[in-house]
């Protein structure tokens, strides 16, 4: 775990360094699903609690553990439309993201 932790560090780095020309709002709206990073990758150490040998635990440990690769994606593109003068367009990238973790937020509330 502290050598993903150690991956977000790098990863940050280097978008903070590649975006260097693009707002401070957006740089930090583009990030701000990574918030629910730590917590996803705790939990998803419990998906391994249920007896017995399947794929099933596996598959939705390295789908949950690399959602937050799909969120710099989605910070990288929010950048670039920025830079390339799609204002609006920047905003749905990081939106989408913020949408589905408070969605999983919700779910975990309402279970």
């Amino acid at each position: 775990m502290t050598i993903i932790l150690l991956l977000h560090v790098i990863f940050i780095c280097i978008f903070l360094k590649r975006n260097g020309d693009t707002p401070a709002w957006l740089k930090l709206f583009a990030l701000s699903p990574l918030l629910m990073a730590p917590w996803l990758m705790f939990m998803s150490i419990f998906f391994f609690d249920a007896p017995g040998y399947s794929w099933q635990p596996l598959a939705l440990f390295i789908s949950v553990n690399t959602y937050p690769l799909l969120i710099y994606v989605g910070a990288f593109l929010a950048c670039r439309l920025y830079r390339k003068g799609h204002k609006r367009w920047a905003l749905v990238p990081p939106s989408l993201f913020t949408l589905i973790n408070l969605l999983a937020i919700l779910a975990v509330i309402l279970a």
